[in-house]
């Protein structure tokens, strides 16, 4: 016999789930949500479940205890600061690269800049703004400096030697 795993969704105290026709509202710890049904619709008219209970997965969890994103700025001459609502990189001692931090995102930076610390309650956009500052520099294969996530495995290349 097929086993159907079943998804099912928890709901956690202090969150507040309500439907209206095919729209939705969570109202969490963290902040508030609204969508519609009609954004999980297939080609004929068949809800795709799964992508329904990812999007509600991450939707609670976001608005009950939030994502966090260690991000670790490794090589010489590598640094990040925060002015106003702007994050600086300077790589190396002459390329400085700022990027605006977007409203959904709090930053937060180490004591030795090496560390940058990304939160959120949205798992998707997070991950977008995250994906643009891993682009910034990516690791050398060589010595493994650059930008990377804290807890990401690295395995440099062996330098061919006559």
């Amino acid at each position: 016999m097929l086993s159907k795993k079943k998804k099912y969704l928890k709901i956690n105290f202090g969150m507040k789930f309500f439907v209206h026709n095919t729209s939705f509202e969570i109202f969490g710890l963290l902040g508030t949500y609204a969508f519609t049904i009609n954004m999980f619709y297939k080609k004929k008219n068949s809800v795709n479940l799964l992508l329904f209970c990812t999007h509600m997965q991450h939707m609670l969890i976001g608005f009950w205890r939030g994502f966090l994103v260690c991000l670790l700025v490794d090589g010489i001459g590598y640094r990040v600061t925060l002015k106003n609502n702007v994050i600086i990189f300077t790589i190396g001692f002459v390329d400085a690269k700022q990027i605006v931090i977007p409203r959904f995102v709090t930053v937060f930076v180490d004591n030795k800049e090496t560390g940058l610390f990304l939160f959120s309650s949205d798992f998707v956009k997070l991950m977008q703004f995250t994906t643009h500052i891993l682009h910034l520099k990516k690791i050398n294969v060589y010595k493994g400096k650059g930008i990377s996530k804290i807890g990401s495995v690295f395995k440099p290349k062996q330098i061919l030697k006559k």
